[in-house]
C-alpha cells in the first residue's frame, strides 16, 4: 500500500501536475490525520473502560467497608441498651446497701466502645478521583457527607467519650476505697460512695451523655451507609442491596408481631412526664408506638425483643417483655424510663 501512494507521488512530480500533487499531499495528510484520531479514539475508549472497571472496583470496595461498618454498629447498640439499663438503675436508687455489700450490682463509665470507620475504599477513591467516569459522580457528594462530615463528627464523639473514661479511671486512685476495693475488700466508704455521693451520680450522667452522643450519630451513620451501599449498587446495576427497615422475619419462635400489638398502662416510673396509656399498633408490617398526645413513633426491631426508634435526636428503646415478666420497658434521654403492662391485646 505504501509503495501505491508513493508510485502516484513519484508520478504526478515527474508529469509536473504540481497542484495535483499539492491536493493528493493534502489528502493524504487528512488520511494521516483521520487514523491518528481514530487511534486516539480507540485508546480513549480502552482507558475509559479501563478507568469505568478500576472506579467500579473501588464502589465494590467501599460497600464491603459499609458492610464492615453498619455491623459493627451492633456492638454501639448493644452496649447502649446494656448501659441504658445499669445506669437508669443507678440514678433511680434501685441498687440497695445489700447489693453494694455483696458486689451484686453493676457500674458504668469505666470502659467505652467507640465506632471506628472504616475508610480504606474512600481513600483509595479520593487517589484517584481524576478518573472517575461522570456516569459515578453523581455519589461523590453522599460519599464525601458520609466519610467527612459524618466521620468528622464521629471522631470528635469518640474523643470525648475516651476522654471521659480515662478521666473517670484516674479518679479512682484519689478514693482510698479504692486500695481496698483491689484486693477484694468492700469498705463501708465505698458503698457509702455509691449510695449517697452526688459525684458518682454526676459522674454517670456525663458518661451516659457522651455515650448518647456516640449512639445517635451511630445510628444516624448506620442508616446514612446503607441508602449509599444501596445507591452504589443502582450505579454499578448490582442486585446486592440492604433493607432500610429490618425485616421482622428474624423474629423467632413464639415472638411476632402480633404479641407486641396492643394498648399497655404505666406500671412504674419516677418521671411524671410518661403517658398513662400506649399503644403499639402495626402498619404494613412496621410497629409504631403512639401516646395519648397522638404522637407516632416508628420503631424498628433490633435484636430479640428489643426495637428501636428510627429518630436521629433522643434515643428511644423499647424492650418487650423485659425480665420474662411481659412488661414493657421504655426508656429515653439520661433519667427518663417507664415500665407498662399489657391491658388488651
Amino acid at each position: 500500500m505504501i509503495k501505491f501512494f508513493r508510485k502516484i507521488r513519484q508520478n504526478l512530480l515527474t508529469e509536473n501536475k504540481f497542484s495535483k500533487y499539492m491536493l493528493y499531499a493534502i489528502g493524504e495528510i487528512v488520511l494521516v490525520v483521520i487514523g491518528i484520531l481514530i487511534a486516539l479514539g480507540i485508546s480513549n475508549q480502552n482507558q475509559q473502560k479501563i478507568n469505568d472497571k478500576k472506579i467500579a472496583s473501588i464502589l465494590k470496595e467501599i460497600q464491603n467497608d459499609l458492610v464492615k461498618d453498619i455491623e459493627g454498629s451492633k456492638m454501639i447498640f448493644d452496649y447502649q441498651i446494656y448501659t441504658d439499663s445499669i445506669a437508669k438503675l443507678i440514678l433511680n436508687d434501685k441498687y440497695s446497701y445489700e447489693d453494694y455489700r455483696t458486689g451484686d450490682f453493676e457500674t458504668i463509665g469505666y470502659y467505652y466502645s467507640d465506632f471506628k470507620v472504616i475508610t480504606n475504599g474512600y481513600d483509595n477513591l479520593k487517589r484517584n478521583i481524576d478518573n472517575v467516569p461522570e456516569k459515578y459522580s453523581a455519589i461523590i457528594n453522599d460519599l464525601k457527607n458520609l466519610y467527612e462530615l459524618d466521620k468528622t463528627e464521629l471522631d470528635v464523639y469518640n474523643e470525648r467519650i475516651r476522654a471521659t473514661v480515662y478521666k473517670n479511671i484516674d479518679e479512682l486512685y484519689n478514693f482510698n476505697w479504692y486500695q481496698e476495693q483491689a484486693k477484694g475488700i468492700v469498705s463501708e466508704e465505698e458503698i457509702n460512695y455509691h449510695l449517697n455521693d452526688d459525684h458518682y451520680k454526676n459522674m454517670v450522667i456525663k458518661y451516659m451523655n457522651d455515650r448518647i452522643n456516640v449512639f445517635l450519630k451511630c445510628k444516624s451513620y448506620k442508616s446514612d451507609a446503607i441508602n449509599l451501599h444501596n445507591k452504589i449498587s443502582e450505579l454499578l446495576e448490582s442486585k446486592d442491596s440492604i433493607s432500610k427497615n429490618v425485616s421482622y422475619n428474624s423474629i423467632k419462635g413464639s415472638l411476632g408481631l402480633n404479641n407486641y400489638v396492643g394498648t399497655y398502662k404505666l406500671k412504674e416510673t419516677i418521671n411524671n412526664s410518661w403517658d398513662r396509656i400506649i399503644e403499639i399498633k402495626e402498619v404494613n408490617g412496621q410497629l409504631f408506638l403512639s401516646n395519648e398526645d397522638t404522637d407516632v413513633i416508628e420503631i424498628l426491631w433490633y435484636d430479640k425483643s428489643v426495637f428501636v426508634d428510627t429518630g436521629k435526636r433522643s434515643p428511644i428503646l423499647v424492650i418487650f417483655n423485659r425480665s420474662k415478666k411481659g412488661e414493657l420497658y421504655i426508656s429515653s434521654d439520661i433519667n427518663m424510663s417507664a415500665i407498662y403492662e399489657k391491658t388488651k391485646g
